[in-house]
C-alpha cells in the first residue's frame, strides 16, 4: 500500500468526532506544548493579537477512536491503555482523550494520556514470580495519575491489560497488569519494554 493511501485509510478509521471545548487548564498544557514547536503560537486570551498570528482557540475536535501502525486506540475501554514515546523514553498509559485541533492545523491530533508508573510490588521481591511476569510478558503498572499531551505520531503501540485493585500484589495504589499487541519485545531488568526497532 503507498504512502497516501495508508494515510487515507487510517484517516477514514476516525469516528464519532463531537466538538470538545478544553478548560482553561487544559488549554495552556496543551498550549506550551505546541509552542515548543511553534513559538510564536498565541493564546486566544492575549489580545489583541499581532497581524497575522496563529491563534490556537479553545475548540477542537474529540474523536472516539483513531487508528495508529494498524492499532484501533480508543478513549475508552478495551482500546485506551498505550505505550508511547516521550521526551525520549518509552512509557505507558491510559488515552483521556483523543483530540483534532482543528483550529491550529488538519493534521494536528493529540492525546490526553493518564501516565502510569511501573509499580514497585511483589514480583520484585519472589525472584519465581519475576520469571512468571518475564514468560507472560507483563508490565506492572501504578496509576500515578499524571496527564501528558502526547502526539498521535508517538503513540507505538496498544495493548491487553487487567486492572487490579489498591494493595493488588503489595502495590498500595489501584494498577495494572500490561501485556503489549506487538511480537519480538523483551522487558528489560526493570520490567519497562525495550523498544522495538521494528515499530
Amino acid at each position: 500500500m503507498e504512502k497516501n493511501e495508508w494515510e487515507a485509510s487510517e484517516q477514514n478509521q476516525e469516528s464519532n468526532e463531537v466538538d470538545f471545548e478544553m478548560d482553561y487548564s487544559t488549554y495552556l498544557k496543551i498550549l506550551f506544548h505546541l509552542q515548543e514547536k511553534t513559538p510564536k503560537l498565541c493564546n486566544y486570551s492575549n489580545i489583541p493579537h499581532p497581524e497575522g498570528a496563529a491563534v490556537l482557540l479553545k475548540y477542537a475536535k474529540e474523536l472516539a477512536t483513531i487508528r495508529i501502525r494498524g492499532c484501533l486506540i480508543g478513549n475508552s475501554e478495551p482500546d485506551n491503555m498505550i505505550k508511547y514515546r516521550s521526551a525520549g523514553d518509552i512509557h505507558c498509559g491510559i488515552v483521556i482523550h483523543i483530540l483534532k485541533l482543528v483550529c491550529h492545523g488538519p493534521n494536528d491530533k493529540i492525546m490526553i494520556i493518564k501516565h502510569l508508573d511501573v509499580a514497585k510490588s511483589i514480583w520484585d521481591e519472589e525472584p519465581w514470580l519475576k520469571d512468571v511476569r518475564d514468560k507472560l510478558e507483563v508490565v506492572h503498572l501504578r496509576q500515578k495519575g499524571i496527564d501528558e499531551i502526547v502526539p498521535s505520531s508517538h503513540v507505538l503501540a496498544t495493548g491487553a491489560y487487567c486492572k487490579l485493585p489498591a494493595w493488588t500484589l503489595g502495590c498500595q495504589e489501584p494498577s495494572v497488569l500490561f501485556h503489549v499487541i506487538k511480537k519480538g519485545e523483551n522487558l528489560d531488568s526493570t520490567g519497562i519494554f525495550v523498544e522495538d526497532s521494528a515499530l
